[in-house]
């Protein structure tokens, strides 16, 4: 019996120094490099946008919609790191001095220099590395200039187009919600990494530019005078009001504007300052939209504005289904 049991007991110990040496010896993972990974690292923090768009309204000699643009972007250096992973998507980039992008210092501290610059199409990132280490605490300019198809895919910055008096118009709108800014400009596209954007549309003239933070009181005139809109203007006041009190957060911008758009992915969407709607979702004519209509108009409006004074400020670090 004895035997038997120092038997068992030898195999089981054999089992056990083979299991340990198995996992001592088994080779060790490979570091999954930054631009691998679908998050960005906590090495950089975006502080001001600097962008001036320009959307062609009239297609090229290709029959394509394209805009330009540049962008500059300020941010602090969190962690010493020699690599710069900013999102971009379906956009061109222009060369300056060989690289897609450009690296300047905010103080009297020399900047790395580029060793080089070039997409990881995956994870949509332009990867920049340098020469030497950006040194925390210190702040960087990283500029681009770039060119997009102005698309009719309901995404980024895009082209939705409508018929007035037999005429068809065209209209660059955006939708950046999840992850579509990196489609319009260069950019920190998670919402964790806020910023102060100061944006310049250049257009033609006789069209209406809008924004999230300018103060704009135009609309569509053709909606607004068959009164299409009044329902909603009537509206807005007495719910932000509403929630105001009930949350005990004042409204914290200086305008709010609201803008129907022929194509729209999403019923609407919470752009701070400036909401985005399907336009059966924002107009209502009392004289054929029903009362079903009334109560969801009504519901849509109620919901984005909820989230101008209270979630739109709240510190996310990466995007969930918010209902």
């Amino acid at each position: 019996m004895c035997i038997v049991c120092t038997v068992v007991s030898v195999v089981s110990v054999a089992i056990l120094v083979g299991i340990w040496t198995f996992q001592f010896l088994k080779p060790a993972k490979t570091p999954v490099a930054l631009w691998d990974r679908y998050r960005l690292p906590d090495t950089l923090l975006p502080e001001a946008y600097y962008i001036t768009l320009w959307p062609r309204l009239k297609p090229d000699h290709r029959g394509i919609y394209i805009f330009t643009g540049n962008s500059s972007v300020v941010f602090k250096c969190v962690k010493d790191i020699d690599l710069i992973l900013i999102h971009s998507n379906k956009l061109n980039l222009t060369s300056a001095g060989g690289h897609m992008a450009r690296l300047t210092t905010l103080n009297n501290i020399p900047e790395p220099a580029i060793k080089s610059t070039w997409f990881k199409v995956p994870t949509q990132y332009l990867v920049i590395e340098l020469q030497s280490k950006l040194k925390a605490g210190e702040s960087y300019r990283l500029n681009t200039e770039f060119v997009g198809e102005l698309a009719d895919d309901l995404a980024g910055f895009y082209r939705s187009e409508y018929i007035q008096d037999g005429v068809n118009k065209v209209v660059a709108t955006s939708q950046m919600h999840p992850t579509h800014a990196r489609k319009t400009f260069p950019c920190f596209d998670e919402p964790a990494m806020k910023a102060v954007f100061h944006i310049t549309v250049l257009h033609e003239r006789g069209t209406v530019a809008l924004s999230n933070g300018q103060e704009i009181g135009q609309q569509w005139q053709k909606a607004v005078s068959e009164g299409h809109c009044a329902y909603a203007l009537n509206l807005t006041g007495p719910i932000l009001n509403f929630f105001e009190n009930y949350y005990n957060v004042p409204y914290p911008l200086s305008k709010s504007d609201q803008i129907g758009l022929p194509d729209f992915y999403f019923g609407a969407m919470e752009n701070w300052g400036l909401v985005t709607y399907r336009e059966a979702n924002l107009f209502y004519d009392p004289a054929i939209s029903s009362n079903g209509n009334k109560e969801q108009t009504a519901t849509i409006i109620a919901h984005e504005l909820a989230h101008m004074v209270i979630t739109d400020s709240l510190p996310l670090l990466i995007f969930i289904q918010l209902n």
